[in-house]
């Protein structure tokens, strides 16, 4: 058999794999596994996020409602309504900062002077005896002394003015 050049260049080029590949681009040497029962739906972590969203938003719906009722009970006056005050200021005491304690005894300050005006000496010495103690407290910190006494006197102080 003569082979001339011409016909060369006229014979298709055959593939890569050469004429014994049995693979196409559709059916490949190793296929992935599928699973028979996959569908397109919805992804079942958006099943999860959603369910989750849903049990957080119950949750926060349950431990937001209910709860202490607001008080029907008529304003407190005179030294009552001051010592509810004296109370809520004696609150800020729990910040052992110069500048907290700083308002806390003015505060409190107004307040035995509101107690005083409203007849109520005794309760007015006691919280004058706790800006004191909280004058203490603050010069300590300021000085970087041991606090240890000067907040015991706070405390028993706060424990005489019988803020529960």
């Amino acid at each position: 058999m003569a082979i001339r050049g011409d016909d060369l260049d006229a014979a298709e080029p055959e593939p890569l794999g050469g004429p014994q590949s049995p693979f196409t681009e559709h059916d490949p040497a190793f296929p992935m596994p599928r699973r028979a029962d996959r569908h397109r739906g919805i992804p079942s972590w958006v099943y999860v996020a959603v369910g989750a969203l849903v049990v957080a938003v119950i949750a926060i719906f349950m431990f937001t409602r209910g709860g202490d009722d607001v008080p029907t009970d008529a304003p407190a006056t005179g030294s009552a309504a001051t010592m509810e005050q004296v109370c809520t200021d004696v609150q800020q005491l729990q910040v052992l900062r110069t500048d907290a304690l700083g308002r806390a005894q003015d505060d409190l300050k107004a307040d035995a002077a509101a107690l005083k005006q409203a007849g109520d000496k005794a309760t007015a010495k006691k919280v004058n005896q706790l800006v004191d103690a909280v004058g203490e407290v603050r010069v300590a910190l300021e000085d970087q002394l041991d606090t240890g006494e000067a907040t015991t006197a706070m405390a028993k102080a706060v424990t005489a003015l019988d803020c529960t």
